[in-house]
Order: C-alpha cells, then structure tokens, then sequence
C-alpha cells in the first residue's frame, strides 16, 4: 500500500508537470501494487480524455465505477460517449445516470428525452415527451420540447400550429416566438416570420439569431 501511494503521488506530480506518458507508467505501477486504487483511475481518466483517448478513458471509468459504486460517473461517460459519435451508448449511460439520483419515473422520462433531443435523437426523444405528455406536471413542458423535436426534423406544419396554439392557451417559454418564427420562414411565409423574430427579440433572449434571420428573410423577399 505504501509503494502504491508513493506511485500514486508520483503519477499526480507528473501529471502536473505535462509528463503524461511517465504519469500512466506510474498509475499503472501504483494499480500494480494495490489494484482496487479508484484515484489511479481517476487521474488516468484526465490523461486520456486530454489525449482524446476516449476507449482508454471509457475503460478507465467504467473501472472506476466498478470500485467506488459511483453511478453518478454515468453522466459523464455519456458525454465520452457522445464524443465517440455512439449516440445509442450515450442515452444508454445517461438513462443509467438519470436512474441513479433516485428521480421518478416520470422525470426520468422526460430527463432523458431532453438529452436525446439535445444529441438530435428526435423520434426517441418524441417518444418519452409523449410518455409525459401524459402527466399533469410535465404535460406542457413536454408537449413543447416535443413541438421542437418536430421542427427540427422538418414537420414545420405541426410544429407552427402547436407554438400557436401554446401562444393562445399563454405559454410562456423564452424561444416559443423564435421557433414559430422559424417554421414560418420554414414555410417561405417571410412577412410572418419577420413579424415573430420582432416579437422575439422584444421578449427572448435570442437577439442575433432574430436579427440574421430577419436579415434572410428580406433577402428572401427581394
């Protein structure tokens, strides 16, 4: 234990000091000495992902995971995941991540479709937003993030009426007026599109992207 510790701290110097190479010999040499050493795993964890080394680090944390318990590091190798460009193995991990705070699962449900939507898995995320949509505490926001989803896959048609509609029953989302603004320039319905991007940018939080849109759609109607 004492060799371990004394490669441990070894390995940390080292990797203060850029010497990353000699720091994973190190942190190799201390798992060699005592191999249920979670903080080895840990520093390693940094050097790969520095590295970009993202099969080492997943390798790493999934061990270190195993020692500590720590499910929470789920959420973070969801993110590793999403680097790797393996969006199925990231909402995997991150449903893993959500399970492990003890939420319900209703809000589990709709944690994760709010992630699946932000890696532009929109029929996933369409699918647990209308799970919701059924529970009387998420039914608006998950009706909304659902009419988003299908605006970005294109559905311009349903998303229009839903953000209109939303508007008349008072929703109050800072972007509602945006995204309707955008499925209306979607739709080539320019003057209409200008009329929501003003009313965007007097409301919301989404002023440069209001001012280049309207700026492309009086382009658009030259």
């Amino acid at each position: 234990e004492l060799l371990a510790d004394l490669y441990l701290k070894k390995g940390c110097i080292d990797t203060i000091n850029g010497e990353n190479e000699q720091a994973i010999q190190d942190l190799n040499q201390a798992i060699v000495y005592q191999n249920d050493l979670p903080d080895a795993y840990l520093v390693k964890i940094q050097i790969y992902l520095d590295q970009m080394n993202y099969d080492a680090a997943v390798e790493n944390m999934q061990t270190y995971m195993d020692l500590t318990g720590e499910q929470e590091m789920n959420g973070t190798l969801a993110q590793i995941y999403e680097l790797m460009g393996d969006k199925e193995k990231a909402v995997e991990t991150y449903d893993a991540y959500i399970k492990s705070t003890d939420v319900s699962e209703k809000e589990a449900a709709f944690e994760n479709a709010l992630y699946q939507m932000e890696i532009g898995l929109y029929d996933k995320a369409i699918e647990n937003f209308e799970v919701c949509m059924e529970d009387e505490e998420y039914a608006q926001p998950a009706t909304y993030n659902r009419l988003i989803c299908l605006m970005n896959q294109g559905n311009y048609d349903e998303a229009e009426t839903g953000f209109a509609e939303g508007l008349e029953a008072g929703w109050d989302y800072d972007g509602i007026y945006y995204n309707l603004a955008v499925c209306k320039m979607m739709k080539e319905e320019y003057d209409d599109a200008v009329e929501n991007f003003k009313k965007s940018q007097e409301k919301e939080s989404y002023q440069d992207e209001c001012s280049r849109s309207i700026a492309l759609c009086l382009m658009s109607t030259v």
